[in-house]
């Protein structure tokens, strides 16, 4: 037992003396407790000598070798005395002990190399606290969480929630508003605030191409699911409509080639509201062709229909049956007509493409059966045609051929110009501009043989009589002999012609390059009309444009980033008419949607966009009370639900949620915490200025909070040294003591 004392005496060892021949004593200090970053000055011994040893300078306590200094520390000599009296150097330890692990340092005499004695310092590691803010959200399943790190050491960085996904965590920060920081290596206690940004309700996106009388249905996917979609702006005659979150519809027939937007608007209760915008291309048109049979050894003439009518028509294979015939069997496209001669007996089936510039293009496959020459069939017959201006639609005109009989295909065609009908006995054409034209219906009879009827129409609306391209025709006419007046409209001139017993008048005529940018007057009784010419393009116009306002929120600027149109009109969707102005102030705050026409000789196309006016939309993302949907918080969230209004409107709530929530102008806001569990009523009312009040009833439903896996704590091996040490120490212990123990019985024994 006495040597057991003795061990733990020497593991608590305060002082280590030792005798060093002529040298005085030196002392070293044994354990020393100190805190990680400590400042230290420890005397760790003297040494001395007498005023016989004058002659000995230096340090007498050293280091000894293959022993160190803890990091930061460095050992420092104080000599005290000097010649004739006896002189002191005392050794310090100084600095700031600058690790966390524990260390030894052991001390010889430098003159004789033996050992003095050795300094154990044991270390203990403070620690601070950090604590997470979840700002109206959560972190690791509540609004408070706290963690102890070393300091000076990287705060972790932990990931905040807010349950129904209408807030984005952005990262941590100092403060309840501030930048989120990338990486904190704090010494002192610090607050860490979650910092979030409004989540926007989004859809998945899509484009189609619809050919003209096709119809188109697609069903979207939304974020979150609960989010709604509604129809901003579509083209007029569509039929756009959301049947939940499919988007159903026709492209009209004879809607013109080329692109159309159909703009959505996707929202959900406590998201930022988005737009997205739907494309329909409609490419060019081809009237859908009928089979049709002709005699062998005949020559074929088959021109498309399509929209526009200058459309390229290339052909790209031809087959007998089902054989694919080389050189294309002999046909070819001589101004945009198939032609050629069917050599044999058979059905044949020509493959072909229409394109144009600007436009998507289309395919198209018709077949025509070269049956044995039949000389006994009767020829075809036609008892004439009639035509009427076809209500709303500009330009346009529907014609019907009279008790046609005896014939294997059929042929409309203004003449002059493009075949717009080969498979009905019934057509409609709609003319690029004012004035007259002549309409032929040709019937092919089986025994080949064709006749035709025609009809001359004088067509009155003109196509935007304010502009004209140089090098294309332009034309005004109007109904009677009015005085006309040219004035500075040189390259003009009128004429009267009668159609029908009626007389019309016909201002017409083909500027030039000469006359691009001038703007020239001429007069119909006492109307004037300006007319501006422009350079004629060769594709549709590609319509877009942006949107900016102003400062007060109610005047809109509109720059047009499209290509190709010599016009562009605005239509700022307030009742107002279009306008090249591309500024516009609005009388009342709302949402408009904003049209822009792109005009060229080709044709013209539009491009929308959806504007908020009036200042309302501010920082605070907010919904339509008809777009407010169900909503969902965890317990100890903040609610936070903005409702979009006009100035002077008044928010208010009803139900049993009035018990946690409350409003502050246009924001309806409460803590969750406490609230306890399930669904509650929430009614809210938007009371206008006048009008009458608005209200929509939506379930509010707190769930309990969720709780993630708790981040696993950092490993501190400082502990686990110490455990392992002191394990070892308490090893020995017992070592020490049964052999003791055994050694005590065998002296027992012994004796006996």
């Amino acid at each position: 037992m006495v040597a057991v004392v003795a061990l733990l005496a020497l593991a608590s060892i305060a002082v280590i003396a030792a005798e060093h021949g002529d040298d005085t004593d030196a002392a070293a200090t044994g354990n020393v407790s100190v805190i990680y970053g400590q400042s230290l000055n420890i005397n760790v011994g003297q040494t001395g000598l007498s005023t016989n040893d004058q002659g000995r300078f230096g340090a007498q306590l050293i280091v000894a070798s293959g022993s160190s200094l803890p990091p930061g520390t460095s050992l420092n000599e104080t000599f005290t005395g000097g010649p004739g009296a006896p002189s002191t150097w005392t050794y310090q330890i100084q600095g700031n002990y600058n690790t966390m692990s524990n260390w030894s340092t052991t001390f010889v005499n430098k003159n004789t190399g033996v050992e003095i004695g050795t300094v154990n310092f044991t270390v203990s590691v403070p620690k601070i606290t950090i604590t997470y803010d979840g700002n109206g959200g959560l972190v690791n399943g509540s609004q408070i969480y706290t963690t102890e790190i070393i300091p000076g050491s990287f705060v972790p960085i932990l990931t905040a929630t807010f349950s129904n996904g209408s807030q984005t965590f952005l990262g941590w920060a100092t403060t309840q508003t501030g930048t989120p920081i990338t990486s904190l290596a704090p010494t002192v206690n610090t607050t860490l605030y979650a910092q979030w940004a409004q989540a926007s309700a989004t859809s998945s996106s899509w484009s189609g191409t619809i050919t003209q009388g096709q119809s188109f249905s697609h069903a979207f996917t939304t974020t979150p699911t609960s989010a709604t979609i509604t129809i901003s702006s579509s083209p007029v005659g569509w039929g756009a409509s959301m049947s939940g979150n499919t988007l159903s519809g026709s492209v009209p027939a004879g809607a013109q080639p080329g692109d159309y937007y159909i703009t959505l608007r996707i929202a959900s209760t406590g998201f930022t509201t988005t737009t997205t915008t739907v494309t329909i291309t409609v490419p060019v048109y081809v009237e859908p062709p009928i089979d049709k049979s002709q005699s062998v050894g005949t020559v074929l003439s088959y021109q498309p229909v399509t929209n526009p009518s200058n459309a390229t028509v290339s052909l790209t294979s031809v087959q007998l049956g089902s054989t694919t015939l080389s050189g294309l069997g002999g046909f070819s496209v001589t101004n945009r007509t198939i032609t050629g001669t069917l050599a044999q007996v058979g059905n044949y089936t020509f493959n072909s493409t229409v394109s144009a510039p600007g436009y998507a293009s289309s395919s198209f496959t018709f077949r025509v059966a070269s049956t044995p020459a039949d000389t006994t069939t009767s020829p075809p017959t036609i008892g004439g045609i009639t035509a009427t201006q076809t209500p709303g639609a500009p330009r346009t005109w529907d014609f019907v051929a009279v008790n046609p009989s005896n014939y294997a295909a059929i042929s409309w065609s203004v003449v002059g110009g493009a075949v717009f009908q080969t498979a009905s006995t019934t057509a409609i054409y709609q003319f690029p501009t004012a004035g007259q034209y002549t309409v032929s219906c040709q019937l092919t009879g089986f025994d080949s043989s064709t006749v035709q009827a025609t009809k001359t129409i004088m067509v009155t609306d003109s196509y935007h009589p304010d502009m004209a391209w140089a090098g294309v025709p332009y034309t005004f006419t109007v109904q009677g002999t009015p005085a006309v007046d040219l004035l500075d409209a040189l390259w003009l001139s009128d004429s009267t012609t009668t159609v029908d017993s009626i007389q019309y008048t016909t201002i017409s005529g083909t500027p030039t390059t000469g006359n691009i940018g001038n703007t020239y007057e001429y007069s119909v009784d006492s109307i004037t009309t300006d007319v501006t010419v422009y350079a004629a393009q060769t594709v549709a116009p590609s319509p877009s444009f942006d949107l900016t306002l102003s400062s007060d929120g109610f005047t809109a600027t509109a720059n047009w980033t499209g290509q190709y149109a010599s016009v562009v009109l605005f239509n700022y969707g307030d009742g107002s008419p279009a306008t090249t102005s591309t500024t516009h102030t609005y009388a009342k705050a709302g949402a408009y949607t904003v049209v822009a026409t792109g005009v060229n000789n080709v044709s013209e196309r539009t491009a929308s966009q959806l504007l908020s006016v009036g200042g309302f939309v501010d920082d605070k993302p907010s919904i339509y009370l008809q777009d407010l949907t169900d909503v969902t918080y965890h317990q100890g969230e903040t609610v936070y639900i903005a409702i979009t209004i006009n100035p002077g409107d008044v928010v208010g709530i009803l139900g049993a949620a009035d018990e946690f929530l409350t409003t502050e102008g246009n924001v309806i806001t409460g803590d969750t915490s406490g609230v306890e569990l399930g669904d509650y009523d929430l009614t809210v009312t938007v009371t206008p200025s006048s009008g009458a009040q608005l209200s929509k009833t939506v379930p509010l439903t707190i769930l309990a909070a969720e709780i993630p896996t708790p981040p696993t704590p950092p490993i501190d091996w400082h502990k686990i040294a110490y455990y392992i040490v002191g394990l070892l120490a308490l090893l020995i212990v017992l070592y020490v003591l049964v052999k003791i123990l055994k050694h005590g019985k065998r002296k027992v024994k012994g004796k006996k």
